[in-house]
C-alpha cells in the first residue's frame, strides 16, 4: 500500500492556524532541497526553479542540496551546476546515499569547505568511454588503475 507524499503541520508565515502541508514544501522554507532521483528534465528543471527562487527569496541566506542521486542527463545537470556557480549563497552540497555520474559532480560542485558525505554514503565517477565501452588505451588505464 503506498503511502504518498509525506504531509506534516506547519505554521505557513501569515497563517494563525497551523496547516498540513507536504513535508517537502516545509523544508524547502529551511532552504533544504534534495536531489532524489534521476537527473532528466523534470528533476532538471524543478530544481534550477527551485534554486533561482530561493536567490531572489533571500538572497544571503546560503542553500543545502541533499544528493542521492544515480545520475542522469548531461544537460539538465549542467544547468543544476551552472545554477549552483550563479546564485550569490553557497549552495552546501551533502551526500546523503549514492552520488554517481552527474550526480557527483553537482556534489562536487557546492561551495568549497562546505562540501560533505554522511558515513555510509558512496560516490563514483564513470571511467573514460565512449559509445564502444570503456576506454582501454594506455593512458587511461593509468589514469584509473587501483595501484595508485
Amino acid at each position: 500500500m503506498p503511502l504518498g507524499l509525506p504531509k506534516v503541520a506547519f505554521l505557513m508565515p501569515g497563517d494563525e492556524e497551523m496547516s498540513w502541508v507536504e513535508v517537502y514544501n516545509v523544508l524547502y522554507r529551511f532552504r533544504l532541497l534534495i536531489l532524489g532521483m534521476e537527473i532528466d528534465e523534470e528533476s532538471g528543471n524543478q530544481l534550477v526553479g527551485l534554486l533561482v527562487f530561493l536567490y531572489m527569496d533571500a538572497p544571503n541566506i546560503d542553500m543545502v542540496l541533499a544528493i542521492n542521486s544515480p545520475g542522469g542527463s548531461l544537460v539538465h545537470g549542467l544547468a543544476i551546476f551552472d545554477m549552483m556557480e550563479w546564485v550569490e549563497p553557497d549552495v552546501m552540497t551533502v551526500n546523503v546515499g549514492f552520488a554517481a555520474s552527474m550526480a557527483s559532480l553537482i556534489l562536487a560542485g557546492g561551495e568549497a569547505q562546505k562540501r560533505s558525505a554522511l558515513p555510509h554514503s558512496r560516490g563514483e565517477d564513470r571511467r573514460p568511454g565512449d559509445k564502444r565501452g570503456e576506454d582501454r588505451s594506455p593512458e587511461a588505464q593509468g589514469m584509473w588503475s587501483d595501484d595508485s
